[in-house]
Formats: C-alpha cells, sequence, structure tokens
C-alpha cells in the first residue's frame, strides 16, 4: 500500500521531476497504542520503546539508500530524513509509515 503524501509534497514532486537533489522529509510512523492501566512513566517508556523498535526498519532503509535521519520525536512518532528522491518512492512502499510530507516551520499565531 503507498503512503499518503501530503499535497505540499506531490506539487514539489511534480515540479522537481527527473531532479537527484535530496529532500527533506518528516515522515510520520504509525501510532501503536499502550496499556492505559500503566503509570504515566511506564506509558511513556512504552512509547519510547515501541518508536524505536517501529523505526528501526525505517532507518535501516534510508541509510542503506544513501540518506541519513535528521531528528526524530517519539512523541509524535515523526522521523526527520534527508533522502534522494528515488528513496521516497520506497518509502511510499515501507510498512509502518502512515504519512509522509515536507518539514514545516512552526510560526506564532
Amino acid at each position: 500500500m503507498d503512503v499518503r503524501l501530503s499535497p505540499e509534497l506531490e506539487a514539489v514532486m511534480a515540479d522537481t521531476s527527473g531532479s537527484n537533489e535530496p529532500l527533506d522529509l518528516v515522515l510520520e510512523l504509525d501510532s501503536v497504542p499502550v496499556d492505559r492501566s500503566l503509570s504515566r512513566a511506564d506509558r511513556i517508556d512504552a512509547l519510547k520503546a515501541r518508536f524505536f523498535d517501529r523505526s528501526k526498519e525505517i532507518r535501516a532503509l534510508v541509510e542503506r539508500t544513501g540518506g541519513s535521519v535528521r531528528d526524530e520525536a517519539w512523541i509524535n512518532s515523526t522521523l526527520k530524513v534527508r533522502v534522494r528522491p528515488e528513496t521516497l518512492r520506497e518509502l511510499r512502499k515501507a510498512d509502518g509509515i502512515r504519512r509522509i510530507e515536507l518539514p514545516r516551520a512552526i510560526t506564532r499565531d
């Protein structure tokens, strides 16, 4: 199953067709529920462990294809990566990724 791309990323891909310039992307991983009966600290530990476990294969794919993992956020299950466009095609078919988007700056209202 192909992973959903954000509309902004789809537009960039259409504009840069044929380019081999690396792309900075945010990969949103599938969420995995944790047992709500656990203490808050244990739920946090479980979320962290599941995030790192789920992200191993994706990290390996990124690095195997010459890309790099730039940042990670277990709290919202995301990885920021830099990859070539052909790696994006592989990421779209990878298990465990819900959505791929361009990084966005957080601005104040």
